[in-house]
């Protein structure tokens, strides 16, 4: 099994009286994000000023503070929104902006990093993660075969064949968003069939964005007298694995023609403003999202210190009496996530499961 490397949080120490700490994000030998800040945490400041770490001015660090594995690291515009392993002070954003000298010189950068409950305390005015422009700037193509299609008022609309979906949004000639459109009796066909409705739906994944809208409510499908010939249950599994399988495209059931046609404009409208939002930014080309593996938590460093004791097999039971204080679901957790790692392996199922240690774990 091949493992991604992991990205950690890393603060350490400096002797600056106003930068007390650096703050970076790390991968392997790369540091994908480097910055000053006053604390270690903004807590109830609300946000605290960042300067971006610069390697030829900066204070040499003193210690190494602390180093915690990222869970998510994903990017919005103009913040960047990190989840750490850890049960406290684990979320939190950067926000960065550009502003323009009074002069009118040029501009300068200025970086806040605040907390959940730093933004819940200083009740700002609600703001959308993305840019969204007017639908007139917006430029629809609608496949040549949709009959009796969606209309966008104010935006470029255009006919013509798409390789899939109904609905495609176009930004500099080339397909930013895809949308498959269901009325309800199309959807009870295409269910009819799940081989080729899997098909139809992978074509859609190979998009960056894309999304299955259903022109009825999900309770429809489960009401025997419009389903017919199909079942509730068979619907009910059907849409499970539909989403279980293909996690990357948007089922949503939007209710009728009129609101599908709503969510739709939308949705293109969020995904047009995400291209057109500058974005900060940063070393080595790090990517919009970044989720790291499975990663070792406190409670998966207790295991592996109880299983030094343990024979190389050895059943869950063994392992929750040394480790009697930690919930048993926490276990299960930890186990899984080492098996992902290739550190154990489970044989058999049920009580007569016996887990097996990798010899060079």
């Amino acid at each position: 099994m091949m493992v991604r490397e992991r990205a950690y949080w890393v603060l350490e120490r400096t002797e600056s009286p106003k930068f007390p700490y650096r703050l970076s994000i790390v991968r392997g030998e790369g540091i994908l994000l480097s910055l000053l800040v006053g604390d270690r945490w903004p807590g109830s400041k609300g946000n605290i000023f960042c300067l971006r770490d610069d390697p030829h001015f900066s204070p040499e660090p003193l210690e190494e503070v602390e180093r915690v594995p990222v869970v998510n690291m994903r990017r919005y515009g103009k913040r960047l929104s990190i989840v750490l392993d850890r049960t406290r002070r684990k979320r939190c954003d950067f926000l960065f902006l550009e502003k323009q000298y009074k002069d009118g010189s040029g501009t300068y950068e200025q970086i806040f990093w605040q907390t959940q409950k730093g933004l819940k305390e200083r009740k700002t005015k609600t703001r959308f993660a993305v840019y969204n422009k007017g639908e007139d700037a917006l430029h629809i193509v609608i496949d040549a075969h949709e009959r009796y299609p969606w209309r966008f008022a104010g935006c470029r609309e255009e006919r013509s064949v798409l390789p899939a979906g109904d609905y495609a949004l176009l930004e500099d000639d080339e397909i930013a968003a895809v949308v498959e459109r269901k009325t309800m009796e199309d959807m009870i066909s295409s269910l009819s069939n799940l081989r080729i409705l899997h098909q139809a739906v992978s074509e859609l994944e190979a998009y960056p964005l894309s999304a299955l809208v259903i022109e009825a409510e999900y309770a429809d499908f489960l009401k025997p007298d419009k389903i017919r010939p199909l079942n509730p249950s068979y619907c009910a599994r059907a849409f499970a694995e539909l989403v279980a399988l293909h996690a990357s495209v948007i089922v949503h059931f939007a209710g009728s023609r009129k609101l599908a046609n709503l969510w739709t404009l939308a949705f293109f409208r969020a995904v047009s403003g995400i291209k057109k939002e500058p974005q900060f930014q940063l070393p080595l080309g790090m990517p919009a999202y970044v989720r790291s593996p499975a990663l070792q938590s406190r409670v998966s460093l207790r295991v592996r210190d109880a299983l030094k004791a343990l024979p190389e097999e050895f059943r869950f039971s063994e392992l929750r009496e040394r480790l009697s204080d930690v919930p048993e679901a926490a276990l299960r957790r930890a186990l899984r996530d080492m098996r992902d790692l290739g550190q154990v392996e489970c044989k058999g199922k049920g009580k007569t499961a016996r887990w097996v240690q990798n010899a060079a774990f």
